[in-house]
Formats: C-alpha cells, structure tokens, sequence
C-alpha cells in the first residue's frame, strides 16, 4: 500500500510540477526523482525481508497471524490483489484474493500436525451453500492421504508444505535468472 501511494504521489508531482509547468526547476526534479528512490528502497526492503522470513524452520515457528500475513505477502507476489477477511468471511477464511474478477477464499492452517477433517467443516458448509465458492487451503503442514473424500477436490485447491518450498525455490530461482540476465547484458 505504501509502494502504491509513494508511486500515485510522485506521478502527481510529475504532472502537477513538470509536465503541466514546463518551466520545471530543479528542485521539482530532485523531488520527484527522491520519491521515486525512496518506493525503490521500499521494494527492496519488502523483498528482503521477504527473502529472510522464507525458510521452512521460521515458517514453523511463525504464530498463526504472521503465517497468514506470509501467505498473503506470498499470494501479492503471484499477483493476486489480497485483502484480510472481515465481517462473515472470518468465519471460514483468513484472506480473501483476486486475480482479475475471480475471488477465491484462502483459508490458512498452521499446524504441525496433518490436516483432521473437522478443520474443513466451516468450508464445506459455504461450499454447500455457495455453489460458485472457490477455496485454496495452505498449511506448513500436510494433508491426509484420504483428503478428496474430505472436500471437492474441484472447488478446493490444497497446498501444503511443498508448495511452499516450491514458492521459496521459485522466487529464489527467479531472483537468481534476474541477475544472470543482468550480467549477461554486460
């Protein structure tokens, strides 16, 4: 949200002090560009932080309530719009995620032990009520080898830990193929 106002900000700026009054001093320059680093070392920082918090051992010790702001930090960078679940929604999802006009509920589980089917009851209940409901499930954890006779399977999407690691190793890798093409260009 930050990076989005900072940006709003410095092309209001760029409009209001350069474009629209050509005769542009300096000084509206100097702003405009500062504000344009200052979202830059907001991003970089973001991903750090990211970057440090993405180990599958701090992610096991992470309480609850910071698994699922991981999960939403994860989900902003597939590039979902996500926001946290309010009024009735809180009682069978922890975020609720756009991608264009498809929402779907997020539901986070973090847990050592596997998924147990009562942690599906709130979940199937809107699904029975709401036939265009969508979910994805996401646990540091696993889930049970019987898991499709617990949820259909076809309006549940269910990532455990693995999927996790695999995010880590994609941004990683990504990250990595970044610098390779950088370096390539030289």
């Amino acid at each position: 949200m930050i990076r989005f106002c900072m940006f709003v900000s410095a092309f209001f700026l760029y409009y209001k002090l350069i474009f629209h009054d050509m005769s542009a001093n300096a000084d509206k320059v100097i702003l405009v560009i500062t504000l344009l680093a200052m979202m830059q070392v907001i991003k970089m920082r973001s991903n750090k932080t990211f970057k440090a918090y993405s180990k599958m051992d701090l992610i096991d010790s992470m309480d609850s309530s910071v698994f699922v702001s991981y999960v939403a930090e994860l989900y902003k960078r597939f590039g979902y719009t996500v926001s946290i679940a309010d009024g009735d929604n809180k009682k069978f999802c922890d975020l609720v995620v756009f991608k264009g006009s498809k929402k779907i509920y997020l539901k986070c589980f973090h847990q050592e032990a596997e998924i147990e089917e009562k942690q599906f009851e709130n979940i199937n209940s809107v699904l029975d009520t709401n036939k265009n409901a969508r979910f994805i499930t996401v646990t540091n954890s696993s889930y049970p080898d019987y898991i499709a006779s617990i949820v259909d399977l076809n309006r549940v999407e269910v990532k455990d830990r693995k999927f996790i690691a695999r995010c880590i190793s994609q941004f990683t890798q990504r990250k990595s193929d970044l610098l390779i093409a950088k370096f390539a260009q030289k």
